[in-house]
């Protein structure tokens, strides 16, 4: 939780310091709303008094303290104000509607159209996202806006999609402002990672707060950055590129027009492409480059998930998406163990640079993938980050699963309506707001 001010000229912002208090902290009281911000218990009980008003916020019962009157608890109203979330993958379009406290009120998942044409798509989502407000039971009016998140690179200033690699054809599209267009709300629009860390960020509440790399998993691979519970952007809004961090310095041809990249290592269509080629060969070739689980990384230009691994029962063209390997891991099948294992190597390779440059202490393994799967790449970073960040001795580094689960991404771009209405934003101290409904 963040200290405010009692500044008069930043009274919005203080407002929305205490609004994410009492939405981290259910049933917490005005005296300890005082004690966590740094605000005056006047200026607390005044904009408490506001938030009330505006049913942004309701009085929960009371606290017993033991001695004494016993005090009012707080929440906020979840049904206050909601956003849509939409995440855009080359496989599957998800849609969520969340409430302003992070509950996932309605959900679907379509396919995209067939060649997955901007204009096409952009034309799915927005009678998808009025259909799904019409039939939820949402009040339309409470809807403050829909979030995208769409693979990057981004072009944050125009809203656009840029050339992103796992969508081809998809040059300089204007997402945000034709989606704004064809639905008639605000549009949000976010790299998918960066989406997913804000989504994390703002669904696990206190058990997310402070600093974390959040490494997102679906057709390709990305993360997003959480600084002192501020999502970290860059100046693009392209920050934190894991997947396009090189592994191998002459390693194999990445589709963002790289070599060595840890996607061309350890991404979902590599993992896939090893297991069909395994099954081709129809015999084991000996030890691949991440057999043991300290393997994986380094161990040359041609060497990928999979090579070497045996072929194992049903691998191959068989295996379509994260869910099939799952199954068949959980199955007990070694050659998609074996595969996903290297992979982990790959991406624990990644994850020890970015740890290094960004100094923090946590790292969350999210996105598509699946629980088989996810705990495979959660040890094999932990591995990796055990033994080769610089700062390990002296900074105690956890690697956990992400608590939103496989919506992540499309409850990261809701989230970006609601945090960029209702969090605390240190930039509202250097310069003046506007009135948020």
């Amino acid at each position: 939780m963040r200290s405010g001010s009692n500044a008069p000229r930043v009274g919005s912002y203080n407002r929305n310091v205490v609004l994410d208090a009492i939405r981290q902290s259910a049933g917490v009281s005005r005296v300890e709303l005082a004690a966590h911000t740094g605000l005056t218990q006047q200026t607390v009980s005044n904009i408490v008094r506001r938030l009330i008003r505006d049913g942004l916020v309701t009085e929960s019962g009371q606290i017993p303290t033991g001695l004494g009157k016993p005090r009012i608890g707080l929440q906020v109203n979840g049904r206050a104000y909601h956003a849509v979330g939409v995440h855009i993958d080359p496989h599957s379009i998800t849609y969520v509607i969340v409430d302003l406290v992070g509950n996932v009120v309605a959900r679907r998942a379509r396919r995209p159209p067939a060649g997955t044409r901007p204009a096409t798509v952009i034309r799915q989502v927005a009678r998808a996202v009025g259909d799904m407000v019409a039939g939820s039971g949402v009040a339309a009016g409470s809807v403050l806006g829909i979030g995208v998140a769409s693979p990057g690179p981004i072009d944050a200033e125009r809203g656009e999609v840029v050339s992103p690699p796992n969508l081809p054809g998809w040059q300089r599209v204007p997402l945000r402002d034709a989606l704004a267009e064809q639905t008639g709300r605000p549009v949000y629009l976010d790299n998918d990672a960066t989406a997913a860390a804000s989504g994390e960020r703002w669904v696990g509440r206190t058990e997310r707060s402070g600093s974390f790399l959040f490494v997102y998993l679906g057709t390709g691979i990305g993360s997003g950055l959480v600084l002192a519970d501020q999502v970290y952007r860059g100046d693009t809004g392209n920050a934190a590129e894991l997947g396009h961090v090189p592994v191998e310095a002459r390693g194999r041809p990445c589709h963002c027009g790289g070599r060595g990249c840890v996607e061309a290592y350890a991404g979902l269509p590599s993992i896939l492409a090893s297991l069909s080629a395994a099954a081709g060969r129809g015999a084991s070739r000996g030890a691949g480059p991440g057999a043991s689980p300290g393997a994986g990384p380094h161990a040359g230009p041609h060497a990928g998930p999979g090579a070497g691994t045996a072929a194992g029962r049903g691998a191959g063209p068989g295996y379509r998406d994260w869910a099939d390997l799952d199954a068949a891991i959980a199955a007990g099948d070694r050659a998609p163990r074996d595969a996903v294992t290297v992979a982990a190597g790959y991406l624990g390779a990644g994850t020890v640079s970015a740890i290094n440059l960004v100094d923090v202490n946590r790292v969350i393994i999210g996105g598509r993938v699946r629980r088989e799967c996810a705990e495979i790449f959660r040890a094999g970073v932990e591995r990796a980050l055990s033994r080769r960040t610089i700062a390990r001795a002296v900074r105690p580094l956890s690697v956990e699963v992400s608590l939103a689960g496989q919506d992540v991404g499309a409850i990261g771009a809701a989230s970006l309506v609601l945090h960029g209405n209702y969090a605390p934003h240190p930039s509202a101290l250097l310069a003046d707001i506007g009135t948020l409904p």
